[in-house]
């Protein structure tokens, strides 16, 4: 048996368009409009950044921001310890994992295994609570914004 190598997209056949009825092109248009109004239409200022012990660094270096703007982003303590506690929630949730787990203890005792079940939900409770307790304003990426 042979056998002849070709592409499977271009065996197949291809579908005959049929004409758009007038109600798809005028939904297609207002579409299409919607979309350029939108580009148009002010939608407030983001500015991607990096916060600092004096403020905010923008990016864009030729956006300068006032002073009142800089003092809003300045570095707290209040945003080491929400780092520290994010790492220790990622310690937690990665604790979880077997296959980490028999990495890092592969023969574990009993104490050891009772640690290991007991950690990640003693960590997970006390830094749900220190984040319900205090927020953080900051976006980071991925983070939608907020009206404020």
């Amino acid at each position: 048996m042979e056998e002849t190598k070709q592409s499977l997209i271009a065996s197949l056949p291809s579908a005959p368009r049929k004409p758009k009825s007038k109600v798809e092109r005028v939904v297609r248009k207002t579409f299409k409009g919607t979309a350029h109004l939108s580009n148009l239409l002010p939608t407030g200022s983001v500015r991607y950044g990096l916060a600092t012990w004096s403020g905010l660094l923008v990016m864009d270096g030729s956006i300068s921001l006032t002073e009142e703007e800089r003092e809003k982003y300045k570095l707290k303590i209040l945003d080491f310890i929400h780092a520290i506690m994010s790492m220790l929630v990622f310690f937690a949730v990665s604790m979880f994992d077997q296959n980490v787990t028999r990495c890092l203890f592969p023969v574990p005792s009993e104490e050891t295994k009772e640690i290991l079940t007991s950690l990640p939900f003693v960590i997970g409770v006390i830094c749900g609570a220190f984040f319900l307790a205090f927020p953080t304003r900051r976006h980071g990426i991925g983070s939608p914004l907020t009206k404020e």
